[in-house]
């Protein structure tokens, strides 16, 4: 009998580009519902940059977000069961790395703002176990507090005032929180 073998996929194959979009919004007109012709539409301006890996060895890098001054995030995965890497890439400094938590060895970076705070999520594994929320001040990581009871979550996205927002719990549990001013709270 002949058994299946995995899909086998290059390394090289992995690898994902970021694309940075920068659009050109069009004013809208309330004087007449018809459409302008396509023709004169301007099309969404993009750049598009080859952010590559963290470090030699690693086998995909992947985008979550760019911040309004081109700050972009996300992580750089090592192998499949060794571990991840979060980041931030610009333009002026290329791609950094971000410590992971101890005791985490996946971590995602999923958000920045402009004066250099990014959050995100530590994680056990590849596919999130155990995940806590993070936050990346000045190169150092920190997990952001949970609310009282609750053992997982996630930093999606954070404000130029430093609020981040994201989840807690999981499956049909899972519920929206903010944490501010060292706080984690339920969205309620």
């Amino acid at each position: 009998m002949k058994t299946k073998q995995p899909n086998s996929v290059p390394a090289f194959a992995l690898r994902i580009t970021l694309a940075l979009a920068l659009y050109t919004l069009q004013p809208c007109s309330t004087v007449t519902s018809t459409p302008a012709p396509a023709a004169t539409q301007t099309p969404p301006q993009y750049q598009i940059f080859d952010i590559g890996v963290l470090q030699v060895g690693d086998i995909a890098s992947q985008g979550f977000g760019v911040s309004s001054g081109g700050i972009a995030v996300g992580r750089s995965v090592q192998t499949i069961n060794g571990g991840s890497q979060a980041f931030t890439w610009t333009q002026s400094g290329g791609i950094v790395g971000l410590p992971n938590l101890a005791g985490r060895n996946f971590a995602v970076s999923n958000s920045g703002n402009d004066n250099g705070i990014v959050v995100g999520t530590a994680a056990t594994s590849l596919s999130g176990n155990d995940r806590l929320p993070v936050i990346w001040q000045n190169g150092v990581v920190s997990q952001l507090p949970l609310p009282v009871g609750e053992t997982l979550g996630d930093a999606n996205s954070v404000n130029a005032s430093s609020v981040a927002v994201g989840s807690v719990d999981s499956g049909s549990n899972q519920r929206g929180v903010i944490y501010s001013g060292g706080v984690g709270t339920i969205v309620t």
